[in-house]
C-alpha cells in the first residue's frame, strides 16, 4: 500500500511494526526480514531528522534569525523554555518574546552543541548536549525535546539550559 508523506515518520513506523507481525504470524519470513531493515532504517532517519531540527535551532540562535526560531518551535500544543539561571517560560508568546530579546541583543554570540546524545521514543526526539558559547568559554548543559508534527516534521517543546559547574 502507497503511503501519503505527510502522515508522517510515526504513523509509517507503526505501519510497518504492523506488517512486521502479520508477515512473522503467517510465517513470511524473507516479507519480515526486509520490514525488519525497513523499519531499522526508519529509526535511523528519524534520529537525523530530530537532529537536523536541534542543529537548526542552534544555527538560528548564532544567527541571530528570530524567523527562523519562531518556525522551529511547535506552533501548538505545551511549550516550555528555561533559559540558563531564569524560571520557566511556560507558552509560545512569553518564549517568543524571551527569544526576541535575546536575538535582537544578541548580535556576536556563536553557540553550537557538543557531546550530542540524541534518542527518539514515539513522536517525541530528546537531545542532550553541552553547548559552547563564545564569545569566552562559556558552557551550559542542555536539555532539548522535538515533537513531531502531523505533517512529520519535528518541531522544540522544550528548552531548557543550565550552567555547567564541574
Amino acid at each position: 500500500a502507497t503511503e501519503d508523506p505527510a502522515a508522517g515518520a510515526l504513523s509509517r513506523a507503526q505501519n510497518l511494526e504492523s506488517l512486521l507481525s502479520l508477515a512473522v504470524q503467517t510465517e513470511r519470513y524473507e516479507e519480515a526480514a526486509r520490514l525488519r531493515d525497513e523499519l531499522a532504517s526508519l529509526g535511523v532517519d528519524t534520529e537525523l531528522a530530530v537532529l537536523q531540527a536541534n542543529n537548526q535551532f542552534y544555527r538560528s540562535f548564532s544567527d541571530a534569525d528570530l524567523q527562523a526560531m519562531d518556525e522551529l518551535w511547535a506552533p501548538e500544543g505545551v511549550v516550555t523554555c528555561t533559559h540558563p539561571g531564569h524560571a520557566p517560560l511556560n507558552g509560545r508568546e512569553d518564549i517568543m518574546a524571551s527569544w526576541q530579546s535575546i536575538l535582537g541583543a544578541g548580535a556576536g554570540i556563536s553557540i553550537r552543541a557538543t557531546a550530542v546524545q540524541c534518542s527518539v521514543q514515539g513522536s517525541l526526539g530528546f537531545v542532550t548536549c553541552v553547548e559552547q558559547v563564545d564569545p569566552g568559554d562559556g558552557k551550559t548543559s542542555a536539555v532539548n525535546i522535538f515533537a513531531q508534527q502531523p505533517d512529520g516534521s519535528w518541531r522544540m517543546a522544550v528548552h531548557h539550559a543550565g550552567p555547567v559547574l564541574m
